[in-house]
């Protein structure tokens, strides 16, 4: 088994996992502090907990429904891989215990975002409407040279309008997938005052943490782009806000 975990410099709720298996291999996962939605990202594996077992299964990001465990802390997940498998563990510092839950391919709910220049499909794999303390997960593709989190967007602030919440604080990790491999994406990073402002080069299987700021990501042409997105804030409230200058395009249909 093999494993990718960035580390968390600039996070403080969220944490994230890539397992990697070898046909037949098998691992026993459990975390006292992180609550866990393991999310197949390609191959075949069995995933059993608390005397119930579910098979997990995707050839490709870009063609198949997502399927995934939700486990609260402390609860153990037994592993077996029937193929080559990876495995994103997507956590969130949690304390409370909820029921383990499967979320099979067609509870996945999928839509299409956006317009010409922004055109993007965004899958909700685990959100309100399943119980956990403060995870929740998706995915999104951008078609080959379009953008999405746009019109830019951030969730790093309290913030109110009349009695009316526009924004919450809410951390965020991106996992990224390309096809083809061997093309690339951008991503912009930056706070309003411009305090922070970065551009990175996105490559197939990288990660990116969102500690902060309005965070657009952008595919080339003839490729299409695949991120695995995560949030997590101390309530399960997910609300967040456009940056100023682009709201104009939400007036004219997003």
């Amino acid at each position: 088994m093999s494993f990718y975990k960035p580390g968390n410099q600039e996070l403080s709720l969220l944490d994230f996992e890539l397992l990697q298996l070898t046909k037949g291999e098998s691992l026993e996962w459990v975390s006292n502090d992180f609550e866990v939605v393991a999310v197949i990202i390609e191959g075949e594996c069995s995933v059993s907990s608390e005397m119930q077992t579910w098979k997990l299964s995707r050839q490709t990001v870009f063609k198949d429904a997502a399927s995934a465990v939700f486990a609260s802390p402390g609860v153990k997940l037994s592993i077996i891989a029937n193929e080559k498998t990876t495995l994103a563990m997507c956590k969130a510092r949690a304390e409370k215990r909820f029921q383990t839950t499967f979320i099979p391919p067609e509870n996945v709910n999928s839509e299409w975002r956006g317009r010409e220049g922004y055109r993007r499909r965004v899958s909700n794999i685990l959100n309100t409407e399943t119980q956990t303390q403060r995870i929740a997960v998706g995915e999104t593709i951008n078609e080959p040279g379009q953008w999405s989190s746009f019109p830019s967007h951030k969730h790093d602030t309290y913030e109110k309008s009349g009695d009316r919440t526009v924004e919450v604080p809410l951390e965020e990790i991106y996992y990224f997938r390309l096809e083809p491999k061997t093309g690339f994406g951008l991503q912009r990073l930056y706070t309003k005052d411009g305090s922070f402002d970065e551009a990175r080069v996105i490559k197939d299987g990288d990660v990116v943490q969102i500690p902060k700021g309005y965070h657009p990501v952008a595919s080339i042409p003839g490729h299409s782009l695949y991120y695995l997105w995560m949030l997590g804030g101390e309530n399960r409230v997910y609300i967040w806000n456009t940056d100023p200058g682009l709201r104009w395009l939400e007036r004219n249909g997003n």
